[in-house]
């Protein structure tokens, strides 16, 4: 059985903490972590976050650099804590919706 986040709205975290937490979680339950991840297209998540609402493009720029820091972090052999697999958990992304 696998666990996974759904999706995250990508722009709502800072990229590192996200993959400190990533890893932990993914250690936690053996490698069966699944982790969504999407640029977020619902204004009012955003509001009631203190988030500014930024352009498609902007928000999209922002999923793509989380998942850049996710690859970088954990292709690090130095880095941790380590997820259970060494790439990482898979990484499914959504759209703009």
């Amino acid at each position: 059985m696998r666990l996974n986040t759904f999706v995250l709205n990508a722009p709502f975290y800072n990229p590192a903490l996200l993959a400190r937490d990533v890893a932990s979680v993914d250690q936690l339950t053996g490698g069966r972590l699944e982790l969504g991840l999407g640029a977020g297209y619902v204004e009012a998540e955003f509001e009631a976050a203190a988030i500014p609402f930024e352009s498609g493009g902007k928000r999209v720029g922002r999923l793509e650099e989380a998942v850049a820091t996710l690859r970088r972090l954990f292709a690090d052999p130095e880095y941790q804590p380590r997820p259970a697999a060494q790439a990482g958990p898979p990484v499914l992304l959504a759209g703009l919706g």
